[in-house]
C-alpha cells in the first residue's frame, strides 16, 4: 500500500512540474518561448516518437545484461547517461530530418489511417 501511495505522490508532483513548465512557458515574452522551444527541441522530439524510443531502450537495456559479483543486471550510470543522450540526439535528428518515428509510422500504416486523416 505504502509503494502505490508512493507512486501516486510522485505522478502528482511531476504533474504539477510540467503544468507549471507549460504555464511559465506560454507566459513568456515570444523571444524566450523560441529560446525554450530550441532549448527543450530534444525532449520534444523525444515526446513525438515515444514507441519508438522505449522500444530501443527495451533492446539496448536486454543486450545489456551482464553479470556482476553472480548476479545478473543491466544498471550502470554510463549506461542510462548513454540513453539518455542517445534517445536526445537519435530522436532530434529523426524528427528534423525524416519527421514521424519509425514505429509511430509503422503503426499509422498498420492502422490504414492516411496522412491527410491524422
Amino acid at each position: 500500500m505504502g509503494e502505490s501511495l508512493q507512486a501516486f505522490g510522485n505522478v502528482g508532483v511531476c504533474a504539477v512540474i510540467v503544468a507549471v513548465a507549460v504555464l511559465l512557458t506560454g507566459l513568456a515574452r515570444p523571444g524566450v518561448r523560441r529560446v525554450a522551444a530550441a532549448v527543450l527541441s530534444p525532449i520534444t522530439a523525444m515526446g513525438a516518437m515515444p514507441l519508438t524510443i522505449y522500444t530501443a531502450h527495451l533492446v539496448v537495456l536486454a543486450a545489456a545484461k551482464r553479470e556482476e559479483n553472480g548476479f545478473i543486471t543491466d544498471d550502470s550510470w554510463p549506461l542510462v547517461i548513454g540513453l539518455i543522450v542517445g534517445s536526445m540526439a537519435f530522436a532530434w535528428c529523426w524528427r528534423r530530418f525524416i519527421g514521424r518515428g519509425p514505429l509511430e509510422e509503422l503503426m499509422r500504416i498498420a492502422s490504414g489511417r492516411s496522412r491527410t486523416a491524422v
